[in-house]
């Protein structure tokens, strides 16, 4: 059987690139001779190969673990929201958190993960958000786990966002690790 060709496109969703970025690297790598006609590329499984182990590792450098804490509820929250509660937050609703607090939260995370800060914050790595419901508000503290890589916290579920819920032995683990970091 004859090596497989693969399109731009193909090698682009393969590598979890932009066709763009395939065709740039291919005219850099493999470029075209003068007075060559412009045809469609068709990349061997060699050069997809090469093309691959060029690229960086995958996991996005500097992204942080994000924690929300319920630090305050007041009322009676729908979802059953208690002080204590806690949520490693990603890019999917955590499973037992209310998703309008999620939305609420998400903005405020997506900060933080990626190494911002608030001016108002008092802590560059802390910040607190409330839930929208103004009859039984929820009070969240978000802060950045001294954890390496949110894929650490993964649970093997069926379900995306069960994968975001913290075990009880990382919960220990990390207050642990705060304590230290107080001493």
């Amino acid at each position: 059987m004859a090596d497989k060709w693969l399109t731009p496109n193909e090698l682009a969703a393969r590598l979890g690139i932009s066709p763009n970025t395939v065709r740039a690297m291919l005219r850099e790598k493999h470029p075209r001779h003068v007075g060559e006609e412009r045809k469609r590329w068709h990349i061997p499984n060699e050069w997809a190969k090469e093309m691959e182990a060029t690229l960086p590792p995958r996991e996005i450098a500097g992204e942080r673990e994000v924690v929300a804490t319920v630090v305050s509820q007041k009322g009676t929250c729908a979802v059953g929201q208690k002080v204590g509660d806690k949520f490693v937050v990603g890019d999917t609703s955590p499973a037992g958190m209310c998703s309008w607090a999620f939305y609420a939260i998400f903005p405020f995370a997506t900060v933080l993960q990626f190494g911002g800060s608030f001016p108002w914050a008092k802590d560059p790595d802390k910040i607190t958000i409330a839930c929208p419901d103004p009859t039984n508000p929820v009070i969240f503290e978000l802060s950045v786990s001294e954890s390496k890589s949110k894929r650490e916290d993964y649970i093997s579920a069926k379900e995306a966002s069960q994968r975001y819920k913290l075990s009880e032995a990382r919960n220990r683990q990390l207050l642990r690790a705060k304590r230290r970091q107080r001493t």
